[in-house]
């Protein structure tokens, strides 16, 4: 599953490629939720890869439907790249479902756990998607081992009682000129 605003940055193009590039580009399906900035160019891309029976575009969708798409999913992608200097609550809705996820190893997610999720480098990222889509085939208990360990991350390192504490003390705090 792909979701939330899909622009370039979000490397779908490199991720169809990566699933023509399988022995059998039937062994995935891709759900993408979300607003594509260049549907168009996607739609062209499934038929010039012959993907389209493989990947679903199910555009902006409420968040009862995405949270239950999250919770049917297998494995999420995740990608950045170039980062435009965020974290990413999408990787906080992936870890609250202990679903397994791959991320650029860029910018926020490059410091995230190893254990936590699958990284994919920006210079070989065909190269390490398609790697990663042969070994969840080949063996799914690493990775969602991941989602379970990313699932811990998030409960431990980004509790809401924790974020909402922090604004009330910088609210608290005098202002500085």
């Amino acid at each position: 599953v792909v979701f939330g605003f899909i622009s370039g940055n979000r490397r779908v193009g490199s991720l169809l490629h990566a699933m023509a590039a399988l022995p059998d580009p039937g062994l995935f399906t891709l759900d993408i939720y979300g607003t594509l900035a260049d549907s168009a160019g996607v739609s062209e891309l499934l038929e010039e890869l012959g993907l389209q029976r493989q990947v679903r575009i199910h555009g902006f969708v409420s968040a009862e439907t995405l949270a239950a798409a999250l919770h049917g999913a297998h494995l999420a992608v995740n990608l950045r790249f170039p980062t435009m200097g965020e974290a990413s609550a999408s990787q906080l809705y992936i870890w609250a479902c202990a679903l397994p996820s791959l991320v650029t190893r860029t910018g926020w997610y490059a410091d995230l756990p190893g254990d936590a999720v699958g990284f994919v480098n920006p210079e070989t990222e065909v190269e390490d998607l398609r790697a990663h889509l042969l070994a969840f085939h080949a063996d799914q208990a690493p990775y969602l081992d991941a989602g379970r360990r990313g699932r811990a991350v998030a409960e431990a390192q980004h509790r809401p009682a924790d974020y909402a504490e922090g604004l009330l003390r910088s609210a608290a705090e005098p202002a500085t000129p």
